[in-house]
């Protein structure tokens, strides 16, 4: 199989893999990696992590070159969790994973590099970071990490009687004999103090936003990194405008301070997500003919599953992940739970997969599949799949599902053959016989019609009427 069908076909046994650490960990990182990160990473990702460390001399910068089976073997994982684990690692910022091409002396080798995991401090401070964490583990055993890595206030310490460094050191006169090296100085490994921050892409215009704020009086200092990193969240999951942010940041400002409160402002957008949410589910879904989308070119005699299709990538690239969601459920007699919601807002957080990608994704899982909630095992196992093939658009996504529903049909079609080649016995050359009752049940099948070509359109039909419905959900919210 191609390796667009399966990303991590393009790891071969043999591939050597160098771990190194830019940052210099130390237990103490492996710890915040333990308490802070694994809860949502996953058991696998933070097995990968410690084993690439444990490969780590206790003092060198990186480690010898070993294959890629040596280390499925020490992880006891197979190529795709493997995969997988990687990916995960390097979504949320704890690996960077190098490639160099294969040559007459060595084989293809990946060099790893290991980012060491913030520190308790900032990693509460950042609120896509904590919230992640807390909707995997809840608040009581949130807080209680929290406690656990807050400094307690000492008491009175009296007076300061320590030593000053005149009268512990006296400086050399002549320093001939040494001269630095500013150059190796700029290779030396960092602290992790030093780190880094994880960088978080934006879509927003922050110049529209900017120009808003300066009207309400707020400091432009005040949007910070992780202030960015909040908005870019809340305006590819839930679809609000630059208005309506600017808002959330008008309200989340302190005037005196000059202080934009990140887990305030996250707050805001979740619980106004939640009203735009609650606001689709009280008003009536009203059934409208399929019309044909002046924003989609359809093809000429295009029949009525592709046109159904046109349409719902219209859809899907139209609509904020939010809605688009809440408009299905809302279809289905059903209702975008807390649960879901989070889903939402993390996989736009971490995937960095578009939000026409996503919305086909929950489509997918909601109507072809017909599941009643997003399983969020199920939504993130494909999200990391389609991260991985880097699929860009709601096209490409429509694809890998038609390939994933064939991959399924095939595997189902090879259980059933392997199922009838077991009840299948040759006994020197005599071939069981079928009991009546068999025989009566096989008589019964060769008398089923086949399927009508009224029965074949059903589907196509079904898509129709979601994208339909879809699309006048939409059309009502932007009056």
């Amino acid at each position: 199989m191609h390796s667009k069908e399966f990303p991590w076909a393009q790891y071969k046994p043999k591939d050597g893999i160098l771990v190194v650490q830019p940052v210099w960990i130390t237990e103490r990182e492996i710890q915040f990696l333990m308490q802070l990160y694994a809860p949502f990473i996953g058991k696998e990702a933070t097995l990968l992590y410690a084993t690439l460390y444990g490969e780590l001399s206790p003092s060198e910068y990186e480690s010898e070159v070993f294959s890629i089976s040596e280390l499925l073997s020490m992880t006891n994982l197979g190529m795709p969790d493997f995969y997988l684990a990687k990916t995960r690692l390097e979504g949320i910022g704890l690996l960077k994973t190098y490639r160099k091409e294969p040559t007459a002396s060595r084989p293809q080798t990946y060099t790893m590099e290991l980012q060491a995991p913030t520190s308790p401090r900032l990693f509460f401070k950042d609120a896509l970071l904590s919230t992640l964490l807390l909707n995997q583990i809840g608040n009581h055993r949130f807080e209680k990490l929290k406690q656990r890595f807050l400094l307690s206030k000492p008491g009175d310490l009296g007076e300061n009687d320590s030593a000053q460094f005149e009268e512990a050191y006296r400086l050399p006169y002549n320093m001939e004999s040494y001269t630095r090296n500013h150059a190796q100085e700029n290779r030396m490994v960092l602290d992790s103090k030093q780190q880094p921050e994880f960088e978080f892409a934006s879509d927003v215009d922050w110049d529209l936003i900017e120009g808003l704020l300066k009207t309400e009086f707020v400091d432009l200092n005040s949007i910070t990194k992780g202030v960015r990193k909040i908005v870019d969240a809340l305006y590819r999951a839930y679809g609000f405008t630059e208005q309506e942010i600017a808002q959330f940041l008008v309200i989340a400002s302190d005037l005196t301070t000059k202080v934009i409160d990140e887990e305030f402002l996250l707050k805001l957008g979740q619980e106004a997500a939640q009203d735009k949410v609650t606001q689709l589910r009280s008003e009536e879904v009203v059934e409208a003919p399929v019309t044909e989308p002046t924003e989609v070119q359809v093809v000429e005699g295009a029949s009525e599953e592709e046109l159904a299709i046109q349409q719902l990538i219209q859809a899907a690239k139209a609509m904020a992940p939010i809605d688009f969601v809440s408009s299905i459920k809302t279809q289905k007699k059903g209702y975008v739970s807390k649960a879901e919601r989070q889903l939402i807002f993390d996989l736009v957080s971490v995937s960095g997969l578009p939000n026409e990608v996503l919305n086909i994704l929950f489509h997918y899982a909601l109507v072809q599949l017909d599941n009643a909630t997003l399983a969020r095992n199920f939504i993130d196992a494909i999200a990391n799949d389609w991260a991985t093939k880097e699929i860009k658009t709601a096209q490409e996504a429509m694809e890998a599902v038609r390939n994933r529903d064939l991959q399924r049909e095939v595997k189902r079609k090879q259980q059933l053959h392997n199922a009838g080649k077991n009840n299948y016995r040759r006994q020197g050359g005599y071939q069981e016989q079928l009991p009546d009752w068999a025989k009566d049940s096989q008589a019964k099948e060769k008398q089923t019609p086949a399927p009508t070509e009224s029965q074949s359109t059903q589907v196509s039909s079904d898509l129709a009427e979601q994208i339909a419905k879809l699309k006048t959900s939409n059309q009502r919210e932007q009056q």
